[in-house]
């Protein structure tokens, strides 16, 4: 396991008087942080040094790294940091989560009873160090800070390249690094107990309101084994309704695989919900004079279903993981969210009309863009664990929106357009 380097190397890049001085600054703040009882140790991005104070039953960790202030950290939170990334694939903890970070301008104390913690300078980026409620404030978890990108994975592919694809695809795919994760596998308990809460979940309500903001409440299919692989370490569970033809019209889908089949080190996750045919859902309908395009609300409602879908249910098919929550794994890596939506067509189909995104989505909301007639998709990613209520998840759906349209080419969006 990575760990320290020496404290001879510390006083040649200057650590050793930056931290006595840090200690002299507590001092002078009635903190006595006491006697160093470990040498200046070179680790994660900057060095750190251990001391006990008399009388004081837990002791004190003063670190600093560049462009940051000291901060001292009561020994209790020291530990739960190292714990919360004891799965970074090289050991290297504090590298990957970073130090404790404060005040800017004057140095930081960061004692037992404090409830988050900010982080920075490790390679996962700025994080927070929080206690979890579920725990009733006694347990500590990690959590990144959210950053938004269009720059989407290679899992964002996963499920696709159907010869009949969709007009419409919305998702929710979730990358979610679990550290050892190639030992977990889904079981025949965990089915059991699980699958039975999707039809009466957000995302079946999403889909019933579908049709039914439209007109007519379509009867429900019946949640089944899909076509994309069901075994110890993949699932596939779809449902579908169809028009009074038998043609398919809409269909959902929820889709996870771990490693192995994720070919990657992740457990990947993704929450579907497809209109397969326009014309086919139309007739379902009834209505053929209803616009069926999505409206912007619709679609952040839908990835607000989703998105819960695919970071807390399904993650608790795996043995081991509790409302989302792993009891037995650690992070290995940042998780991420990826938010989606596009239209296919057919590789039979060049010679005819071929769909963009603004007959499927109403992108009046956005305002304008100089791409209207070529867009086909729109997507983004922003770093997130699971466990979010449903309110911070649309709060931050919406700040992905913006970074998103943003990037397509709608430049008045704001937050308040959502």
């Amino acid at each position: 396991m990575k760990n320290s380097r020496s404290t001879s190397s510390a006083e040649e890049r200057g650590w050793t008087g930056i931290l006595k001085q840090a200690v002299n600054d507590f001092a002078e703040q009635g903190v006595t942080l006491g006697d160093p009882v470990s040498e200046t140790d070179l680790i994660g991005p900057g060095v750190a040094q251990h001391f006990q104070a008399p009388g004081r039953q837990s002791g004190w960790v003063l670190c600093a790294q560049p462009r940051y202030q000291p901060v001292a950290v009561a020994e209790d939170i020291w530990q739960a940091l190292r714990e919360q990334g004891c799965g970074a694939p090289d050991g290297d903890v504090l590298g990957a989560l970073g130090f404790p970070v404060g005040d800017p301008a004057a140095t930081t104390v960061v004692d037992q009873d404090v409830t988050a913690v900010p982080l920075a300078g490790g390679r996962w980026g700025r994080g927070r160090l929080v206690r979890d409620p579920d725990s009733g404030g006694r347990d500590w978890r990690w959590e990144p800070d959210p950053v938004v990108s269009t720059t989407m994975s290679a899992a964002s592919r996963n499920w696709t390249g159907s010869p009949n694809p969709p007009q419409l695809r919305a998702r929710v795919l979730a990358i979610l690094p679990f550290a050892d994760a190639d030992t977990s596998r889904i079981t025949p308990d965990r089915l059991a107990e699980v699958l039975p809460r999707v039809p009466s979940s957000a995302l079946a309500e999403f889909v019933t309101n579908l049709s039914r903001r439209r007109g007519s409440k379509l009867p429900w299919g019946v949640w089944r084994a899909g076509g994309n692989g069901n075994a110890s370490d993949r699932l596939s569970h779809t449902f579908e309704i169809t028009g009074p033809d038998g043609e398919l019209a809409l269909s959902a889908e929820m889709m996870m695989t771990l490693p192995p089949a994720s070919r990657s080190s992740a457990v990947i996750t993704c929450t579907e919900v497809r209109v397969e045919n326009f014309g086919a859902w139309d007739k379902a309908i009834g209505y053929p004079e209803q616009d069926l395009r999505w409206p912007m609300d619709e679609l952040i409602e839908f990835f607000v279903a989703a998105w819960d879908i695919a970071t807390d249910l399904l993650p608790q098919l795996i043995d081991g993981v509790t409302n989302g929550a792993s009891t037995r794994f650690h992070w290995a890596g940042v998780p991420q969210v990826e938010l989606s939506i596009g239209v296919e067509s057919r590789h039979d189909q060049q010679a005819t009309y071929q769909l963009v995104l603004a007959d499927v989505l109403d992108l009046a909301a956005l305002g304008p863009t100089d791409r209207p007639d070529q867009l086909t998709e729109l997507f983004v990613s922003v770093s997130s664990v699971p466990g979010m209520d449903a309110e911070s998840r649309r709060r931050l759906i919406r700040l992905a929106l913006v970074e998103m349209a943003h990037r397509f080419g709608f430049m008045q969006v704001r937050e308040n357009t959502f």
